[in-house]
């Protein structure tokens, strides 16, 4: 997400599982389906922020925990292994 906004997950992650399984959908698979969907989804955010959004994701690696993850295993919420 850019630096400092807040978008509304849950419409995404609905939207989602219209087209595939949320829990098993691969970067690719969620990769195009932003392509196709994501100015139909945030019509209140600009296209130049939605360009920026789709460069952050391609550039995301599934493999590396986020800081909210990482931060989240720290204060005794979720273990690594699970």
């Amino acid at each position: 997400m850019l630096k400092g906004e807040w978008i509304p997950r849950m419409r995404i992650w609905n939207a989602v599982g219209d087209f595939y399984d949320p829990m098993t959908l691969n970067k690719m698979e969620a990769y195009i389906f932003l392509v196709n969907f994501l100015a139909t989804l945030l019509p209140e955010v600009p296209m130049k922020k939605r360009q920026k959004m789709l460069k952050k994701f391609r550039r995301w690696n599934p493999n590396v925990d986020t800081p909210e993850e990482i931060f989240t295993r720290i204060c005794g919420g979720k273990s690594q292994d699970t």
